[in-house]
């Protein structure tokens, strides 16, 4: 299965890559390869003193009910992160 996490606000949902971040228009969307550096971003952060990149991190969507019954999962509860210390983390401060 593959993963990539994204940031998505609340009210504006994902944001499209500029056409000249994505010119063969595939679709690309900011923050697909957070999890890619997530362990390397969360030990920054750490050191920085701020929340890790991956306690905004939501696998909510990443199995459907079937699946989470199936694995003896409860049901998805998606969170949502404090946008003033999402911005803190990505700062950096």
């Amino acid at each position: 299965m593959s993963i990539y996490a994204m940031i998505e606000m609340s009210r504006s949902e994902h944001q499209k890559l500029p056409r000249e971040f994505d010119p063969k228009n595939q679709g690309g969307v900011y923050g697909k390869y957070l999890l890619a550096r997530q362990e390397e971003l969360d030990e920054l952060a750490l050191k920085a003193g701020v929340q890790p990149i991956s306690s905004f991190m939501d696998d909510s969507e990443m199995l459907d009910e079937d699946a989470r019954k199936e694995l003896d999962l409860p049901p998805a509860e998606p969170r949502w992160g404090s946008v003033k210390e999402g911005l803190r983390t990505v700062r950096g401060s």
